[in-house]
């Protein structure tokens, strides 16, 4: 390849010896390409989120953070999961066919033959991690509502004066999908929808999601904008609605509710503000609070409150509904009094009683097919989501990964985080039980439970400070065993004693799993 054909690009070279990182640095520039060097990982990191490069070139025994562990962290964000990877060097195990590498060059290598692996990278049209295109549009960036917030999506783009729509999907709780959109038009949200929701309503309920995809093409948004307050206000405002609604959710009126006016229609006092009239005016025609609600053209906190505040007055009455809605499973994941035990939990971790995250619950298998098992069963309960990638067992058993979300709530939901068992990885126990809510470590009902791996992360699970350890014998063919209390033949070597659940996919099976996840919540 000449000089003149080269492809032009930003390299990040990352590497530990000075000398050969500047050897590799100069071929770069050389071969007429843009470069940026750093010496260790934490700097790479920091680099490439900062200004995302065309390719990272980056040694296997990267200091502080290795190589192969920097491709993981760079895959999995939106800003820099399309970039180029190339590793240098020898990597060992799982680490030699990572999925987060492009290319490697094994030692010894040279600073020529670097430039060339770099030049066939960027010469690629359509590589494993060129940019995906929906219908014929380029999508400049996607990822998962879980790595990062809408908020701070929103607000790079009105910074960066982008125009464009953002896609938005997330499973339902009772399967299916929902979906939304939001218009940017030189950075300024325009409009949002959120399935049958329009205008600033919608955006409001989008800024709540913690989980589901989100995907950003650029086009000029049609229709005229219905959205026309300046979107750092917007954007304020909507965070503090879903921090209000937070604090407030035990006091506030549930959506499956009943609602009746107390008071003839001819006693009504008089009412000046828009928002109470439109409800009471609502209130003549649905009486169910989440029907009111969606029907309402005020953000749902809002007009969560002043039902609130009307049922103090006792110009309404509230009640419980006595059966669900069309049909719906009366069954969820988790009661009120459990969800509102979680968020008192997060509030208290997260040392704010408005500031809420998700809570961590960490799993642990000894039989990779144990857990995808489990997992795979898990995924069939409403308010629950899996990885593709851990239902169908194509997971590495030495990463830390999150594998799923239990999301029985808007604002606050329970990641589940996988840890690994071999000894090598130990250090990482460290890093994910602390803070943790609950640890769920699982056996297989036909393999030896005196694992000592599991016998140390159950131990280590004990000695955290507020996380519940359960230790769970797993049989996916065996309906006549029923979540039981301690086994009367079964423990680990340390005398913990281990509950036993089928995995059959009858009701009692599922009852049983629900039983076991509501057991992790303090």
């Amino acid at each position: 390849m000449t000089a003149t054909s080269r492809p032009m690009g930003i390299v990040l070279v990352a590497d530990g010896d000075p000398e050969r990182g500047k050897g590799i640095a100069e071929a770069c520039a050389l071969g007429g390409l843009a470069v940026r060097l750093v010496s260790n990982g934490a700097a790479a990191l920091e680099a490439a989120l900062a200004e995302p490069p065309d390719v990272v070139a980056a040694t296997a025994g990267l200091p502080l953070v290795d190589g192969v562990r920097l491709a993981s962290i760079l895959r999995a964000n939106p800003r820099t999961q399309g970039l180029r990877f190339l590793l240098l060097g020898e990597a060992s195990g799982d680490a030699r066919s990572h999925p987060a590498v492009d290319a490697r060059v094994g030692s010894p290598f040279d600073p020529e033959a670097v430039l060339r692996r770099i030049e066939a990278l960027l010469a690629r049209d359509e590589g494993p991690r060129a940019r995906s295109r929906t219908g014929g549009l380029e999508r400049d960036l996607e990822g998962k509502l879980a790595q990062v917030a809408l908020a701070d999506l929103l607000q790079l783009f009105h910074a960066n004066r982008k125009t464009g729509t953002v896609d938005l999907v997330r499973r339902a709780a009772g399967g299916g999908e929902v979906r939304g959109l939001i218009a940017i038009v030189d950075g300024n949200v325009a409009d949002a929808r959120c399935g049958n929701v329009e205008g600033e309503k919608a955006l409001h309920r989008l800024l709540g999601w913690r989980s589901g995809s989100f995907s950003f093409v650029r086009s000029r948004p049609a229709g005229p904008p219905r959205i026309h307050t300046p979107t750092r206000a917007l954007l304020l405002e909507g965070m503090r609605q879903l921090d209000e609604l937070a604090r407030l959710r035990a006091e506030l009126p549930s959506p499956d509710a009943e609602v009746a006016l107390r008071v003839r229609p001819d006693e009504l006092p008089p009412v000046a503000q828009p928002l109470t009239r439109e409800v009471l005016l609502l209130l003549e025609t649905f009486s169910r609070v989440g029907d009111i609600v969606d029907r309402s053209v005020h953000p749902d906190y809002q007009v969560l409150r002043t039902l609130h505040a009307l049922a103090e007055r006792g110009i309404i009455e509230l009640r419980r509904s006595a059966a669900p809605r069309d049909g719906g499973s009366p069954g969820t994941l988790f009661s009120g009094e459990q969800l509102g035990r979680v968020r008192e939990w997060v509030q208290r971790s997260a040392g704010s009683a408005t500031s809420l995250h998700d809570a961590r619950v960490c799993l642990v298998g000894a039989d990779p097919a144990v857990t995808s098992a489990f997992l795979a069963r898990l995924a069939a309960l409403p308010e629950v989501s899996i990885e593709r990638s851990f239902r169908e067992g194509r997971f590495s058993t030495s990463t830390l990964a999150r594998a799923g979300r239990l999301g029985p709530d808007a604002e606050v939901g329970i990641d589940l985080f996988h840890l690994p068992t071999h000894p090598c990885c130990e250090p990482l126990w460290s890093v994910a039980l602390p803070g943790a809510l609950s640890l769920l470590v699982l056996v297989g009902a036909r393999s030896p439970a005196e694992s000592q791996p599991l016998e140390r992360i159950a131990a280590r699970g004990v000695e955290t400070r507020g996380a519940r350890s359960m230790v769970v014998e797993i049989d996916p063919g065996d309906a006549t065993l029923g979540l039981h209390g301690p086994g009367e033949d079964r423990s680990l070597a340390d005398g913990t004693p281990i509950h036993r659940l089928p995995l059959t996919a009858d009701e009692s099976g599922q009852t049983a799993l629900a039983r076991l996840l509501a057991g992790l919540v303090p």
